[in-house]
């Protein structure tokens, strides 16, 4: 389905039962919306009554996708870590990762897996120091801010 204009007016583009389906006028609408409505369902969905009743009653079942269109970021310049020589080890790590960068006047930014940021480095060397010691184990990510853009490297902790 499409929201042409974020009006809140689907309209139904493809009914298809295979696995893929295109808007062919996709890009005649900048500001639209789009999803998707699984029905059909091969069960029988029941809901169970309340005060422990056995007794079920049969309900109508669908799914709809995310109806938020696809947002594109502009203003980053994304670089490639290859571009900027940039690389980081040993990952995963149980107590410091050393990160080695090219670009001088860098800032590393660590971010959990939900994009808060815990801690921020300034790169003064070629080789720079994070002290892993603080971050519980898990997945991080270090953003690398640098003159020619936006870098963005994941890393593990593990005890």
């Amino acid at each position: 389905l499409r929201d042409d204009n974020n009006t809140g007016n689907w309209h139904v583009l493809v009914n298809t039962a295979g696995l893929a389906a295109t808007d062919p006028n996709y890009t005649s609408y900048p500001n639209g919306n789009w999803r998707v409505e699984a029905l059909g369902f091969n069960c029988t969905p029941t809901l169970r009554l309340a005060n422990n009743n056995n007794s079920v009653q049969n309900s109508f079942m669908k799914s709809s996708s995310n109806t938020i269109k696809p947002v594109m970021i502009t203003g980053i310049n994304q670089v490639t870590a290859a571009d900027a020589q940039i690389s980081l080890y040993p990952n995963p790590t149980n107590n410091m990762l050393y990160v080695t960068c090219k670009s001088k006047n860098a800032t590393l930014y660590v971010t959990d897996m939900l994009g808060k940021k815990i801690m921020q480095v300034n790169v003064e060397n070629e080789l720079t120091s994070i002290d892993a010691n603080s971050l519980s184990n898990g997945i991080y990510f270090l953003n690398i801010n640098t003159s020619n853009g936006l870098i963005t490297k994941k890393f593990v902790v593990q005890r």
